[in-house]
């Protein structure tokens, strides 16, 4: 615009952005979500030094001044993003943006930032049905322990025995799709119960056996 000096530029970004999801953020895994900031910066040196194009001063080292778009001026849209949100193991529940804020550089540049960012909900299902469900099922077998006579304590012990291997086994081969934290997930504390599940049952069957060995009247009433 040759009254005001403003510039409309139409920049298009392509590109892989790399997010190592932050610990805090993974206590809740894998029903967690995540916001994923994107900071562009004005880092042109172009300057106006024509004070007769639209008043404007000289500012030398000055960079693009942006500004916000205002729908009422009809110039478009601040930002269009060319995507349907689709990725593996994660949704896109939503997209914000911020600025532009102003700031110095250390040469003292006044420069400004533009932040664009991502709100991400990962994908359960995957976890839910290759790690839940295979621990629930194991848990729900461990019930029927208690079908097998209280005297026959090695059936009942060889049983416990055999579930919590199957469950050690399952975690060994789960433990690469798991994250690596200094705490308990959500999914860390479902195995953690399931495995306290299966040494209940074993101290259970020692206890009513031990019960019935010294006193079987009562253990038969």
């Amino acid at each position: 615009d040759v009254s005001t000096g403003r510039l409309k530029r139409i920049f298009i970004f392509d590109g892989t952005i790399e997010n190592d999801m932050e610990e805090s953020h993974l206590s809740s895994f894998p029903f967690d979500v995540d916001d994923v900031p994107i900071t562009f910066s004005s880092i042109s040196t172009w300057s106006c030094h024509n004070q007769s194009q639209g008043g404007l001063k000289a500012h030398p080292g000055l960079d693009y001044d942006m500004r916000p778009m205002p729908k009422e001026n009809k110039e478009g849209e601040l930002m269009v993003k060319f995507w349907r949100g689709n990725m593996q193991e994660f949704e896109l529940l939503g997209v914000s943006h911020e600025g532009p804020v102003d700031f110095k550089t250390p040469t003292g540049q006044a420069r400004q930032r533009f932040t664009v960012t991502a709100f991400l909900k990962r994908g359960w299902a995957f976890y839910a049905f290759k790690v839940l469900v295979p621990f629930y099922c194991i848990c729900a077998l461990s019930f029927l322990n208690f079908l097998t006579d209280i005297d026959d304590i090695g059936t009942r012990t060889s049983n416990v025995f055999t579930l919590l291997l199957a469950a050690f086994a399952f975690i060994y081969m789960i433990s690469e799709y798991l994250p690596k934290t200094s705490y308990l997930t959500c999914i860390d504390k479902v195995v953690f119960a399931s495995l306290m599940m299966f040494t209940f049952c074993g101290c259970v069957s020692g206890i009513t056996h031990w019960y019935y060995a010294f006193n079987p009247e009562g253990a038969q009433r």
